[in-house]
């Protein structure tokens, strides 16, 4: 993870699908090294508990309800 952080030194990120998956499994390695992280899903409850988590390991998330 330390590369992306080198190459994108502001540390921000928009992902789709973050509520399940490979989504919220690339928000915690992103999050675990401090990024901003906008986190999209359909599942806004599911969304809400990814945000819980990324804030938990470090990282800042903006939520963001999307079909």
């Amino acid at each position: 993870m330390y590369q992306l952080s080198i190459k994108y030194t502001q540390k921000r990120a928009f992902i789709t699908g973050a509520a399940s998956g490979l989504g919220k499994a690339f928000c915690e390695l992103l999050a675990k090294d401090s990024w901003t992280i906008g986190i999209a899903d359909i599942n806004l409850q599911s969304l809400q508990q990814t945000a819980q988590l990324v804030k938990q390991l470090g990282g800042k998330p903006i939520i963001f309800s999307l079909d």
